[in-house]
């Protein structure tokens, strides 16, 4: 960025900030769409302005908001630029290398399927009003959702998490899914209340999965799963079914301290449950495979 167009693009910073201050709603949305035009414009100030809206979204809200009043307009503008820049299918418009800290932030309805960020992603604190969906989203470093209150749904379904996927202390007050997810590295869900169902079938899960503590209080599925480096379950608890499988000769999870209940109809498929006290830990294999089909 050349001097001239440095100067010039810290004058229409300057403005969006102070457009961003207004008690109009409509001013405040023309800030944002400012900052849009220069972050796409500048890519060495695309950091502040993105930094300047996440900083927007922090922002303390009140119940008013969350209902619909103007300044929930303000926020969900804020929301699709974000989002509309971080999707790779327009290259375009994506900004790659993006960071996005929305610690304490409240979003509503947001949808970040096909999206993909590169820099850290912090949601850690926020509160996510209606439905939130992160469908195939990739996180390229660490993504943090810790202590976070997701209020509806959440579908996470075919999302990529290469570096850790924190979720300690998460309150699900919906159903989470996290069904063909990949986990590239440590996952923790330490403490994570799921007060809906749960679904982690067909997980890759290629580091050590922590859910030491977690609260299942419906169903959970993890059939199909793949936890490649072992599952601690210490301290966790079931209210509903928890459902693995096996493949051949290996239950899909059933670390120490656990076992399996074998389905009447379905030898391949059961419920996890607390091994019983003063029983042998019990080993994870399968009976021998008999000749009828398992899917009958």
């Amino acid at each position: 960025m050349s001097r001239s167009g440095g100067l010039q693009f810290a004058d229409l910073f300057q403005r969006a900030v102070e457009q961003l201050g207004s008690d109009r709603a409509p001013v405040r949305v023309g800030g944002l769409y400012g900052l849009e035009m220069l972050a796409q414009d500048h890519p060495r100030g695309r950091e502040a302005a993105v930094g300047l809206i996440c900083a927007y979204l922090r922002m303390p809200v009140t119940e008013a908001v969350v209902a619909g009043d103007d300044e929930l307009q303000v926020r969900l503008a804020a929301q699709r630029i974000l989002v509309a820049h971080l999707r790779p299918a327009d290259p375009q418009r994506f900004w790659p290398d993006t960071t996005l800290d929305l610690r304490g932030a409240t979003l509503v309805e947001l949808d970040l399927s096909g999206c993909r960020i590169d820099g850290l992603a912090l949601f850690d604190r926020a509160e996510f009003f209606g439905a939130t969906r992160l469908r195939g989203t990739v996180f390229g470093a660490d993504a943090a959702f810790r202590a976070v209150n997701w209020y509806s749904h959440a579908w996470l379904e075919r999302a990529v998490f290469r570096r850790q996927g924190l979720f300690d202390g998460s309150v699900f007050h919906g159903d989470a899914w996290f069904g063909e997810t990949t986990f590239a590295n440590r996952c923790a869900f330490g403490g994570t209340v799921f007060a809906g169902h749960a679904w982690f079938g067909g997980a890759h899960l290629h580091g050590p999965a922590l859910l030491n503590g977690a609260a299942f209080r419906r169903s959970v599925g993890f059939r199909g799963a793949t936890f490649h480096a072992g599952a601690n379950l210490d301290g966790c608890t079931f209210a509903g079914p928890a459902r693995v499988s096996r493949t051949e000769d290996r239950w899909n999870l059933c670390p120490p301290g656990w076992q399996v209940a074998v389905d009447p109809d379905n030898w391949c498929v059961g419920d996890l449950v607390p091994a019983l006290a003063g029983t042998a830990e019990p080993a994870n294999t399968a009976e021998p495979a008999d000749t009828t089909d398992p899917q009958a």
